[in-house]
This record gives C-alpha cells, sequence and structure tokens, in this order.
C-alpha cells in the first residue's frame, strides 16, 4: 500500500513506457470461481469449502459471481449471479468424485467470466493441481488465459513439492501468466488464504501507458514491472499479467 506511479518501471518488448495513468481502485469484482470434486481431493475437499466460505464472508453487494465445478469434466454449476450465497450453498453440498478436467474447467469458467461488464473480473481456482481428463490442452487453456482480462489465483499445493508430478508449478504457471499466484494450501489458515486472495483483488494498482508500436500484427507482447521500493522499504515481490497479444489486421 502507499507506492505511487514514481515507484514502478514498466516495459513492453523490453522498450520502457511512459506510464500515463496510475490508479488503485476499490471496484466491485467479477469472480468465477472453480472447484475441483474429483475423486483426487478427498479428504481436503472440507478445507477448500471453508476457503470458499471464507470468501464470501467479504463479498461486496455490488460483485458478481459464477461456479464451475470440475471432475471428469466440468460443469457451469451457477451462471454468473450477484448472489454469492447461492454458490457457497452449492459448493457446501459438493462431494468428491471421478477423474480431473481441470483444463477444460478453467476455459469453461473464463468464457463465463468474460460476459461480466465489470472491469475487474478474476478465476479463483481451488484444486490440487491434478489433470487427467480434459479435451483442451496446456497451450489452448493458457493462450486463452493470455486473451482474458482476467486474473487468476489459484489454491493448491506447493511448486517445490516432491512427489514426482508437477501440479503445484502447473497451477503457479498459469496464475502467474494473468498477473495473478498460486497460494499454497501446506500449512496455512484458510482463512489467511481467503484474505491474501481478498486483499490481492481489492487493492491492485493499475498501470496505463500507449504502446508506441502501432503494428497490428496479433503477436504477443512480453510485459515487464519493476517496482522501485520507496527509501527505507524492504525488497518488494511484484506480480503483474506477462503480456498481452496485438490487434490483428
Amino acid at each position: 500500500m502507499g507506492l505511487e506511479k514514481e515507484n514502478f518501471r514498466v516495459q513492453d518488448n523490453k522498450v520502457e513506457q511512459t506510464i500515463t495513468r496510475f490508479a488503485m481502485d476499490d471496484e466491485p469484482v467479477a469472480v468465477g470461481f472453480v472447484f475441483d470434486v474429483s475423486g483426487s481431493i478427498g479428504g481436503m475437499l472440507r478445507q477448500y469449502q471453508r476457503a470458499a466460505h471464507e470468501f464470501f464472508k467479504s463479498a461486496n453487494e455490488k460483485d458478481e459471481f459464477c461456479l464451475v465445478e470440475f471432475e471428469s469434466a466440468p460443469k457451469l454449476v451457477v451462471p454468473l449471479t450477484q448472489r454469492g450465497g447461492e454458490i457457497e450453498y452449492q459448493i457446501m453440498m459438493t462431494r468428491s468424485k471421478g477423474m480431473t478436467a481441470l483444463f477444460d474447467a478453467v476455459y469453461l469458467a473464463a468464457n463465463e467470466i468474460r460476459k461480466s461488464k465489470l472491469n475487474k473480473k478474476a478465476l479463483i481456482l481451488i484444486s490440487d493441481g491434478g489433470e487427467n481428463h480434459s479435451r483442451y490442452s496446456f497451450s489452448e487453456v493458457k493462450n486463452l488465459l493470455r486473451e482474458s482480462d482476467a486474473l487468476l489465483y489459484s489454491i493448491g499445493p506447493s511448486p517445490d513439492s516432491v512427489g514426482g508430478d508437477n501440479n503445484g508449478r502447473l497451477l503457479k504457471q498459469l496464475s502467474e501468466l494473468t498477473g495473478g499466484r498460486l497460494i499454497v494450501i501446506s500449512g496455512r489458515d484458510w482463512a489467511d488464504l481467503a484474505q491474501k486472495i481478498i486483499i490481492d483483488l481489492r487493492n491492485r494498482y493499475v498501470l496505463y501507458y500507449s504502446q508506441q508500436d502501432k503494428t497490428r500484427d496479433g503477436r504477443y507482447h512480453n510485459i515487464h514491472v519493476q517496482v522501485i521500493p520507496p527509501r527505507g522499504l524492504g525488497k518488494l515481490t511484484a506480480h503483474w499479467r506477462t503480456g498481452y497479444y496485438a490487434p490483428g489486421e
């Protein structure tokens, strides 16, 4: 909190940009819950439900929500609505079973949340990060998230966990390309997990710039954001959307 425009540097395809406007707006947010109910969740389901409950305790009356649950296939359980209680009820009634179509679920939720007219959009993926039954590929989901303006927050295992799988790394990679992040569940208080996401969503810095290269070639532009801490403040870690596609012809 408390940073100013002068504390940020933005590069677009390695070319430094002039920040033309700087804001920190606490606006309503459209949130798509992507809830893993596959058999691999098992005993973790009750804790996942608690995390969702904590989130809804801080919901704004103008916020919008949708709910996608997934096992062997994703299902849009609750389309976009302002009735957060309806989604919480559905989550609390869930039972785990089946395989894991994570990519398909993220794809479905991203397409649903883009229907919202709100400026702030986010997906909250609560999962162990397993994937074994999707029709869409990792590359297809990654490209969709790049084209989307929704942040993706994941609640799941550590990317450094042992055991041979890369579930945590998968969640981390998908989250960070959108400007969101992976919140690791191990040993954490579930109320604290939900609060971290709420604070992130409602207190984000918005940096505006006008790209000098106006070429309409549809190519992907990489963005890099550097934070220059004010004097006396320690090292800060930034999370930002890592790029975007330029308009095509």
